[in-house]
C-alpha cells in the first residue's frame, strides 16, 4: 500500500515542480564597446525599445534604397 502511494505521488510531485518554473521577465541588452573590448549589460525600457525600432527602420530603408542589393531581371 505504501509502495502504491509513493509511486502515485512521484508524477504529482513532478508536475508540481514543473509548474513552479519561473522565466526571466525582463530581457537585458548587451552593449559592446569595441574600443574598451568590454560588454555592458543593461535592462530594457520603453525608450531603448523605441530607439531600437527607429534604428532598425533606418537600416531597412537604407538597404531598400541601396543599388547594391537590388537585382535586375535580364
Amino acid at each position: 500500500m505504501i509502495r502504491k502511494v509513493l509511486l502515485a505521488s512521484i508524477p504529482i510531485l513532478f508536475l508540481f515542480t514543473l509548474s513552479m518554473v519561473s522565466a526571466q521577465s525582463t530581457t537585458n541588452i548587451e552593449l559592446l564597446a569595441i574600443e574598451k573590448n568590454e560588454i555592458t549589460t543593461i535592462p530594457t525600457n520603453s525608450t531603448i525599445q523605441l530607439e531600437t525600432e527607429k534604428i532598425i527602420k533606418e537600416i531597412d530603408t537604407v538597404l531598400k534604397n541601396s543599388t547594391l542589393f537590388q537585382t535586375t531581371v535580364i
